[in-house]
This record gives structure tokens, C-alpha cells and sequence, in this order.
């Protein structure tokens, strides 16, 4: 697959796992043609793929970076997953989930423990 091939609109969405109409949203309709896409018109869109890969849709190497849309995408770098899309986290492997789990609870352990420090502060306050 050569670097310069040119997809049009429905190859392009596949191929990244979006939707169409994300392609048709002026920000991303202008960062496309910045970047060498022939947007709509009569002859229809021609979308090289080094559009897709200077926009962020897609890596160097081919992947596809996750969709916000939950249609199928290629690997998910943990270490730039989003964890709150639940279309990322069903992507990632068990063990990444696991460790996040781990640090939220950690975080809800110390929110807890600052709510009641906090509550037992305004009681004193209320208490006066």
C-alpha cells in the first residue's frame, strides 16, 4: 500500500472507523484539503492517506488511531488510550484495564478521605 494512495469518501471513513459526516465538519473538511483532499464537488472527495495521517486519523505504520465512534479501529496505544470512550476501553487488554482500575480506586480512596476531613472541618465551623 503506497503512502500516496487516494481513498474516497466511504474507502476513507471505513478505513479510519468513522463516520462519514465527521469527514463533512468544516474543521475537519478544511484540515483535509490543507492537506492535499479534494472535498466534495463534482468529481466527489479524494482523500490521500497522508491527509489522514497528518489529521491524526491515522499512524505511519497503517493503524488506525481510535474511533470516538465505536466503529471497528485498528490497535489502541494504551499509553494514549482515552479511558473515559468505552469504544477504547473494550479494545485494550485486560491487564491495562486492570491497572486503571487499580489507580481510580486509589484516587476515590484519597476523594474519600478528603471528603470527611472536609466534613468534619465545616461540622466544627457549623458547631460554633
Amino acid at each position: 500500500m503506497s503512502s500516496d494512495e487516494i481513498y474516497n469518501l466511504a474507502e476513507a471513513a471505513d478505513l479510519v472507523g468513522r463516520t462519514t459526516g465527521s469527514f463533512y465538519t468544516q474543521k475537519n473538511r478544511e484540515a483535509l484539503q490543507e492537506y492535499g483532499a479534494s472535498v466534495g464537488g463534482a468529481e466527489g472527495w479524494a482523500i490521500p492517506r497522508s491527509a489522514l495521517i497528518k489529521i491524526g486519523w491515522m499512524n505511519e505504520d497503517g493503524t488506525v488511531n481510535a474511533s470516538r465512534r465505536g466503529r471497528p479501529a485498528a490497535a489502541v496505544d494504551p499509553a494514549d488510550a482515552d479511558m473515559t470512550d468505552p469504544f477504547v476501553l473494550v479494545k485494550l487488554p485486560p491487564e491495562v484495564l486492570a491497572k486503571e482500575i487499580g489507580r481510580l480506586n486509589s484516587e476515590l480512596l484519597v476523594a474519600r478521605s478528603e471528603n470527611e476531613q472536609l466534613r468534619q472541618t465545616l461540622d466544627k465551623v457549623l458547631a460554633k
